[in-house]
C-alpha cells in the first residue's frame, strides 16, 4: 500500500512582458512524499547482534522537501536510526536504514515516523518488528556415559550449552537421589550464558555397584518449563567384580573364578574341564594384577585361586608386590649408625639399609658419621656438634689452643691387684678442656677420682706442650701423668702413665696381678 504525504509549495515566478502589459506570471510547483511499505519486519535475531534494514520514502513531487524520520519513544528501544536522511529532492528516493539490537526475550516493536516539519501535512508511519526470540538449553554430551570407569572416583565434564537466540541463565545445577554415586559442584551465583555459549560441569561419580541411573537437573529460564534434565548412565560391575556367584560354582569374581580373565569379564562361566590335581596359573593381568596358582581339586572341578592380589606398595616381605617380576626391589629404610644427637646435625646424615628377602641388612649405606677433627675453614659442622669451625684460627694464621679435645686412640684399660685392693685405669674417650693457663680433664681416670684443675702454662700451636701429674700418696703410691704436645691447631698426640712404689703393690694379695708401671700412648682432636 502506498501512502502519500501530499505537500503545498508554491514556487512564483514573475515574468515581464510587452503584450502582458507588465502584469506577473505564477507558476505552482508540488512536492509530495510516499513510503511504499507500512510494515518492517526483522524476524529472529539473536541476542546482543545487530541487523540492519532499510525503507524508502519517495519524492514523486516537483520540489525538494525537508525530512524528519524519528522512531516513536513508546516503542521498544532495541530500534534505533543511522545518519537518516533529512530531505528529498524532487523525484527522488532517500533510504532510511534502521538498527535493530535485541537485548532479551520475545517479541519487539516500534514505530517509525515520516513527516516534513514545512508542510503541516500528517505523518506517515512504518511498524518495526522484531523477533520472537527466546533462550534454548542443550547438553553435550547427552547423555553422560560413565562407562567404563577405570578409576572411582572419577569425574566427567558435561557442557550445558545456550542454543537459543536470546541469553539463557542458569540458577541451579544438582543431581538427583535416584543414585547416591552421583555429585555435582553446586554453582556460587547464576550463570548468564550469552547465545552459543557454553557452561561446563563436573560431574562426579563414585562405582558402588548401584545400577540405577542418575539425572543432571538445571533450573533455568529455558522456555522448557525452566527445569531439564540429562540421563547420567553408571558402570555398574561386570560378573567379573560384581561380589556375586553369577555362574553358582561357590568361585566369585576375578581371580577367583576361573571363569573370569580380568575384572572387566562379563561372563564368569567357567572353562572346558578340569583334571584332579592339574595346577595352573590364575589372576595375572597384564601387569595389574599378580598371579597366583590354581588346583584342579577333582575332574572338572576348580579349586581357588591362591597368592594373586592386585599391586601394591613393594615392602620388605619376601614377596613381589608391585608385579614387577623382581621380589623387595628397591625397598630400603634410613639408617644411623652415629650418636643420635648428632644424627641430621651439621654434616651428619641417615644413610640407607637395603632389603633382601625379606629382611633389611646391617650396612648402613651413604651415611655420613661426625668426623673425628673440625675441618677449618671449610664452614660446615664437620664434627656434629653445633658449631662451625669451633678452635679454628680466626686471625688466618695464629693458633687458639684454647677448646675441648677429645681422646680418640689409645684405649687405656687397666686393673692392677686383686680382691679390688689396687686402683683401676680407664681413660678411653675422655676429655680435656684447655683455657689460659688452666687444663681441666673431665671425666677422670677411675683413679685419681675428681676431675683435675692443673697449673699450666699457656700452650702455643702447633708445639705447645703441657704436662700433669696427680699422685695419691699410701702404702702404694700412685703416680698418673698426661704429657703431649699439640702437633696441629686441632690435634694432641702424648702418653698417658701410671706407676706405683710402695710394699703394698707387690704384697702376697697382688701376686697374681702385681700393679706395674705402665704408658700407654693417646691422642686427641677437637
Amino acid at each position: 500500500m502506498l501512502r502519500r504525504l501530499a505537500l503545498g509549495c508554491a514556487l512564483v515566478t514573475v515574468v515581464l512582458s510587452g503584450c502582458q502589459c507588465g502584469r506577473p506570471q505564477v507558476t505552482m510547483a508540488q512536492a509530495s512524499l510516499l513510503v511504499p511499505i507500512d510494515a518492517l519486519d526483522f524476524g529472529p535475531v539473536a541476542e546482543g547482534t545487530t541487523k540492519a534494514l532499510t525503507f524508502r520514502v519517495v519524492n514523486d513531487g516537483r520540489a525538494t522537501v525537508d525530512l524528519q524520520v524519528t522512531i516513536l519513544p513508546s516503542g521498544s528501544p532495541d530500534f534505533s536510526l543511522v545518519q537518516a536522511p533529512t530531505s528529498v529532492e524532487a523525484g527522488n528516493l532517500a533510504q532510511v536504514p534502521v538498527l535493530f539490537t535485541p537485548t532479551g526475550s520475545g517479541d519487539d516493536v516500534a514505530v517509525a515516523e515520516v513527516s516534513s516539519p514545512s508542510s503541516g501535512e500528517a505523518p506517515l508511519h512504518v511498524t518495526l518488528h522484531g523477533g520472537p526470540i527466546a533462550p534454548a538449553l542443550t547438553f553435550s554430551p547427552d547423555p553422560l556415559d560413565f562407562h567404563p570407569t577405570l578409576a572411582s572416583p572419577t569425574m566427567s565434564m558435561v557442557q550445558v550449552q545456550s542454543t537459543g537466540l536470546a541469553a539463557l541463565t542458569v540458577s541451579q545445577v544438582q543431581v538427583s537421589s535416584s543414585n547416591p554415586d552421583f555429585s555435582v559442584t553446586p554453582l556460587a551465583s547464576p550463570a548468564r550464558l550469552r547465545p552459543g555459549q557454553s557452561l561446563g560441569v563436573a560431574v562426579g561419580y563414585t562405582r558402588t555397584g548401584l545400577s540405577a541411573e542418575g539425572q543432571l537437573l538445571v533450573t533455568s529460564d529455558d522456555a522448557d518449563s525452566g527445569v531439564r534434565t540429562l540421563r547420567l548412565l553408571p558402570d555398574p560391575p561386570a560378573a567379573c567384580s560384581n561380589g556375586l556367584d553369577d555362574d553358582g560354582d561357590g568361585l566369585i569374581d576375578f581371580p577367583d573364578d576361573p571363569g573370569c580373565t580380568d575384572p572387566m569379564d562379563s561372563d564368569e562361566a567357567n572353562p572346558v574341564s578340569c583334571t584332579a590335581g592339574t595346577m595352573v596359573a590364575c589372576g595375572a593381568v597384564d601387569g595389574g594384577f599378580c598371579s597366583g596358582l590354581r588346583t584342579c581339586v577333582m575332574t572338572d572341578v576348580w579349586g581357588h585361586c591362591t597368592g594373586a592380589h592386585a599391586p601394591s606398595v613393594e615392602t620388605c616381605n619376601d614377596l613381589d608386590d608391585d608385579c614387577d617380576g623382581v621380589i623387595d626391589d628397591g625397598v630400603t629404610r634410613p639408617c644411623y649408625t652415629g650418636a643420635p644427637s648428632t644424627r641430621g646435625i651439621g654434616a651428619c646424615h641417615d644413610g640407607l639399609n637395603t632389603c633382601s628377602a625379606g629382611v633389611f641388612g646391617t650396612a648402613c649405606y651413604n651415611e655420613v658419621l661426625p668426623a673425628v677433627h673440625e675441618v677449618c675453614g671449610n664452614h660446615v659442622d664437620d664434627d656434629c656438634n653445633g658449631q662451625v669451625d669451633e678452635g679454628c684460627s680466626t686471625d688466618g694464621g695464629a693458633c687458639n689452643p684454647a677448646g675441648t679435645f677429645t681422646v680418640d686412640s689409645g684405649v687405656i684399660a687397666y686393673t692392677c691387684c686383686d680382691f679390688g685392693l689396687g686402683p683401676t685405669v680407664n681413660v678411653n674417650l675422655s676429655a680435656f678442656t684447655i683455657a689460659p693457663n688452666t687444663l681441666t680433664v673431665s671425666p677422670t681416670p677411675t683413679q685419681p677420682s675428681g676431675t683435675l684443675d692443673v697449673a699450666a702454662p699457656a700452650a702455643t700451636c702447633p708445639a705447645g706442650a703441657f704436662s700433669y701429674s696427680r699422685v695419691i700418696s699410701g702404702a702404694c703410691t700412685e703416680t698418673y701423668t698426661l704429657t703431649g704436645t699439640f702437633t696441629g691447631p686441632n690435634t694432641f698426640v702424648g702418653t698417658y702413665s701410671a706407676s706405683f712404689t710402695g710394699a703394698q703393690c707387690t704384697t702376697s694379695l697382688c701376686a697374681s696381678n702385681p700393679c706395674v708401671n705402665q704408658t700407654w700412648p693417646v691422642s686427641a682432636g677437637r
